[in-house]
């Protein structure tokens, strides 16, 4: 019985949690829609690494805060 409960429980909350989502104001902590679309340079196949296993993740992760951030 009590896991009978529990599960009442649960599904009211998730019900109140979704009307709550309904009724919030969209400009209420919404996510930022991004505006600026930003052009990354194309990788040349010669350079793409043939498995996970040969990527030099240090140099990936320098590239990529060259090209985005």
């Amino acid at each position: 019985m009590e896991s009978d409960d529990e599960l009442q429980r649960l599904v009211a909350q998730l019900r109140f949690a979704a009307d709550a989502d309904t009724r919030a104001d969209p400009g209420d902590d919404a996510i930022p829609m991004l505006t600026e679309v930003v052009e990354l340079p194309r990788y040349d196949a010669a350079e793409l690494p043939h498995a996970l296993t040969d990527v030099d993740w240090a140099h990936l992760a320098l590239r990529v805060q060259e090209n985005v951030l």
